[in-house]
């Protein structure tokens, strides 16, 4: 391992809670069910975005439910939430789970698309946005006093759970796996079957999937 790569990944901290959030759990099975029926298929999905006060967050959710609305789906009446301190107003949307040359509803914000299996039945993770950050930002804000639009950049949390057969193995690329630093030279981890595991977006993965472009975070493989 590149020991200044390492340092270099951990000496970039996590995103500050007061950044957008967005968060889903991937089950494995249902990426080997994508990948090998050539299908899509929905999970939800988290969307949390910052407020300046508990006040401001209960006045604005009702305005910020409907914009979000127009982007995707909506599941709920949403909630206003205290993280570390922070207002959140959070809201219940969902990830599409999908794989190349599949269609899906366009109206969906997040995409998860797993690609064909290699040779050692391997199967890569990517996640993109259908849109960049800002275009979703200013989407919400739109028409509201309460919501700004100038938000730091978002964070990204997926959860990887192993509902398969068996133990998988779990490569991840500049990103934190349950809290430690992964790249593609780490060492994978073991998933054991009906464990977990959270996956953190580094700072500089989050910028480039905030740009709408598509980021391969991580690679399941089924252990032999």
């Amino acid at each position: 391992m590149n020991a200044k790569t390492v340092a270099a990944l951990v000496a970039l901290p996590l995103l500050a809670a007061c950044a957008p959030e967005i968060e889903s759990t991937v089950y494995v099975q249902d990426v080997i069910t994508v990948a090998s029926e050539q299908e899509s298929l929905s999970v939800p999905a988290l969307l949390r975005i910052p407020q300046s006060s508990e006040e401001s967050c209960l006045k604005g959710l009702p305005r910020l439910i409907e914009n979000l609305k127009a982007l995707a789906p909506v599941s709920g009446k949403g909630k206003c939430v205290e993280q570390e301190g922070d207002q959140l107003a959070e809201i219940e949307t969902q990830m599409v789970i999908t794989t190349a040359g599949v269609t899906f509803d366009p109206k969906n914000l997040f995409v998860l698309e797993t690609g064909v299996p290699n040779g050692d039945g391997s199967l890569s993770l990517e996640f993109r946005l259908t849109r960049t950050l800002d275009e979703i930002v200013k989407a919400l804000a739109a028409n509201s006093d309460e919501l700004q639009a100038d938000f730091d950049p978002a964070r990204f949390i997926i959860s990887v759970s192993n509902d398969s057969d068996g133990s998988v193995r779990l490569a991840g690329n500049h990103v934190f796996v349950d809290g430690e630093p992964h790249l593609l030279e780490t060492e994978p981890l073991m998933l054991e079957r009906r464990k977990s595991v959270e996956i953190v977006f580094s700072d500089v993965a989050s910028e480039y999937v905030s740009a709408a472009k598509p980021y391969r975070f991580a690679t399941v493989t089924a252990a032999q």
